[in-house]
């Protein structure tokens, strides 16, 4: 019997089992996001377990929305460093090919 194996599908739900870990935490602490709890009960009709239900659904989102952000904003950080480093390679090459220069010149007088 042969299973197939996504790494990607893997990781995404070993993420997955970190945030709802780091959900359940945060109620078992008492942490509760006020503007989420509030829609989870306005949208389940003041029925509490729909809302604790919804509530972590919606916490999960939240989240996941957070860690998007959070990588969007680093990414132009780091193509900015790539392209740096890029610049930094061919003024490199520059120095060297005129040291070669230099040292031709040098030599032929």
């Amino acid at each position: 019997m042969n299973i197939g194996f996504n790494q990607k599908t893997a990781e995404k739900r070993l993420v997955e089992e970190q945030l709802y870990k780091q959900i359940s935490d945060e109620i078992q602490n008492g942490y509760k996001r006020d503007g989420l709890w509030l829609k989870a009960i306005s949208d389940c009709d003041n029925n509490n377990d729909k809302a604790k239900s919804l509530y972590v659904k919606l916490r999960f989102q939240a989240l996941v929305d957070e860690q998007t952000i959070e990588c969007k904003q680093v990414q132009p950080k780091h193509k900015n460093e790539s392209h740096m480093a890029t610049i930094d390679s061919v003024i490199i090459t520059m120095i060297i090919i005129l040291i070669f220069i230099a040292v031709g010149i040098f030599l032929m007088s």
